[in-house]
């Protein structure tokens, strides 16, 4: 479970995961569980000093589709079947 700092209750913003993958595990464990709470667009934010770092959010929208981030943006991640894949953009 994963608290807003702010008010203290869980966190609620459509992320349905969030991984992070660094060279560092303590790293990637702070990075997943702030992109949890932060969303994308403030992780930009954070990533923007993080080399070698890859950020994987997927979230829902109203609806329930599935959506899926890669940061940094030059990776894309493509939804087969009931499996992600991360591929590099062309």
């Amino acid at each position: 479970h994963i608290l807003n700092p702010l008010d203290g209750y869980p966190c609620h913003i459509g992320t349905l995961s969030a991984s992070a993958v660094s060279s560092l595990a303590l790293e990637s464990d702070i990075l997943s569980t702030a992109a949890f709470a932060l969303g994308k667009d403030r992780c930009i934010e954070l990533l923007e000093n993080m080399d070698e770092t890859l950020l994987i959010m997927i979230s829902a929208d109203d609806n329930g589709a599935e959506r899926a981030a890669v940061l940094p943006e030059h990776n894309l991640l493509i939804k087969k079947g009931g499996m992600w894949e991360l591929r590099d953009k062309v």
